[in-house]
């Protein structure tokens, strides 16, 4: 039966950029059920797509991505390494812009006077 409880998280399962209805709300079927059984989607026979487990839905909507060259959405990981290169590539970007401003404040004779 597709739409298990094991909902992917967050993916389309309609194979567009949109985002899917609430589940299980008559939209969100007919989402399914429009990807699943319409020529631009797995086009399968209404009684293939009702009888295959959400499982099964997942492994052909990720071929049918692959085929086209979708790429599935990035993982919980993928999302915290990012997230570490970005922080890496700021902080790095930081220390040339402060080096860039003591160099130029060291050409121009300014001083800082530090209160405290």
């Amino acid at each position: 039966m597709v739409g298990g409880a094991e909902e992917d998280s967050g993916a389309d399962s309609s194979g567009g950029s949109g985002q899917l209805d609430p589940p299980y709300s008559e939209a969100y079927w007919l989402q399914l059920w429009a990807f699943g059984t319409g020529r631009d989607g797995l086009g399968l026979s209404e009684l293939q797509f009702w009888l295959l487990t959400y499982s099964e839905f997942v492994a052909l909507k990720r071929v049918w991505e692959a085929a086209r060259g979708i790429k599935p959405p990035p993982t919980k990981a993928q999302l915290e390494q990012y997230g570490k290169n970005q922080a890496a590539v700021l902080a790095a970007q930081v220390r040339v812009y402060n080096k860039q401003v003591e160099e130029r404040r060291r050409k121009s004779g300014i001083k800082l006077v530090q209160s405290g």
